[in-house]
């Protein structure tokens, strides 16, 4: 499937929804090309809208960030929510907003039983400066029910709040489950 990325809506707009039906810390594992010091993955899944998660890998036409998951158990996703990296011009009229590490194509693969990772879904798009989105909703059209999972960060804006360069970066990352 492909689909279009989006600002949140309706309960993915709802941090107690996010964080009641996120998939716990405690149920897996995160893995990434490389984080910057002081901005490692667990970052991404602490609640602290304050803290980022940052690689240290740059994009380039051969190598992609990841975040590979190893969950303890088969897992039933609906949705990602991610809290993107950001700075609002506030000057500005209007406001506009730079998104900083955002990944305008991201891939998402799944795998279960010991079996190769294979592609779900492929979200795309990109905030235009004056949308000034907190968090944007990657909405599967169909479950994933997985073991493992790969975000694939496959093309990214530059990321000038943590190195100047094609990185990528978030807030928070709600890996969604249904209620």
């Amino acid at each position: 499937d492909e689909i279009s990325n989006a600002q949140v809506t309706g309960d993915y707009d709802n941090i107690s929804y996010l964080e009641t039906n996120r998939v716990p810390i405690s149920r897996f594992k995160a893995k990434t090309l490389g984080d910057q010091n002081g901005h490692d993955i667990s970052k991404a899944f602490d609640s602290n809208v304050s803290s980022f998660w940052a690689s240290s890998t740059v994009n380039t036409e051969t190598v992609k960030n990841t975040i590979t998951f190893e969950f303890q158990r088969l897992t039933t996703l609906d949705a990602i929510v991610m809290m993107p990296a950001y700075s609002t011009d506030n000057g500005a009229n209007p406001k506009t907003r730079r998104y900083d590490g955002f990944p305008t194509t991201m891939k998402v693969y799944t795998a279960s039983n010991n079996k190769e990772f294979e592609l779900h879904t492929i979200f795309t798009g990109t905030p235009a400066r004056t949308d000034l989105w907190d968090r944007v909703q990657f909405v599967f059209r169909r479950q994933i029910t997985c073991d493992h999972l790969k975000i694939e960060f496959t093309e990214v804006t530059r990321d000038v709040s943590f190195g100047n360069d094609y990185t990528a970066a978030c807030g928070e990352l709600y890996l969604v489950q249904p209620p």
